[in-house]
């Protein structure tokens, strides 16, 4: 897709999340035209490849060497979950995506692979993680985890995944942001 720069993707892919053109013009400071040639262009390589025009410019952006917190800056919440989910799948695990434990409480995404897993909450907050922010969502998380895991009767590791920040681990509760999944993803194995 020779008319597409590493910013107009991203100025693409912030469109086809619903932003306005004149939003994500001014966001990734592309011009218009560049916008619309490339937006032409994920549309023919959806039509060609059978994907969707965000799973062509995800990827894209990612062989045009944009980092996962560029292209989660670009995403809604709900399209934040989903490039966690694809990074999981990348990863070998099977994905499920807002699951409700017996009790009703809801896990954005479900990764499984053999016989352990991991339980991720996706924060899109632009905004850093105050350390009382960090600790109420980790109480929160490792409770649904636990009970899901019981449920499952699987080892689930319980994750929350931010936009940015630093790897942290509060209460058994891993926060990473979203750059250091794939890394952590390599490391992480079943429980011994």
């Amino acid at each position: 897709m020779r008319g597409c720069s590493k910013r107009s993707v991203l100025a693409a892919i912030s469109v086809l999340e619903g932003t306005s053109p004149n939003e994500a013009l001014a966001k990734w400071s592309v011009p218009e035209t560049s916008l619309r040639e490339c937006l032409s262009e994920l549309e023919k390589g959806a039509s060609l490849s059978g994907s969707s025009q965000m799973e062509v410019a995800i990827y894209l952006a990612l062989e045009l060497g944009s980092t996962a917190e560029e292209i989660a800056r670009a995403l809604s919440w709900r399209g934040f979950e989903k490039l966690v989910g694809r990074i999981l799948e990348e990863n070998d695990f099977r994905v499920l995506f807002n699951v409700r434990t017996k009790s009703r409480k809801e896990i954005d995404v479900v990764g499984v692979k053999g016989s352990y897993g991991i339980s991720i909450d996706c924060k899109h907050w632009s905004r850093p993680l105050s350390r009382r922010d960090k600790e109420s969502i980790a109480a929160l998380q490792r409770d649904r985890t636990e009970e899901l895991s019981i449920s499952l009767g699987i080892k689930l590791y319980p994750i929350v995944v931010t936009l940015r920040g630093i790897v942290d681990e509060i209460s058994g509760v891993t926060f990473l942001p979203v750059n250091a999944l794939r890394d952590f993803l390599m490391r992480l194995g079943p429980p011994s």
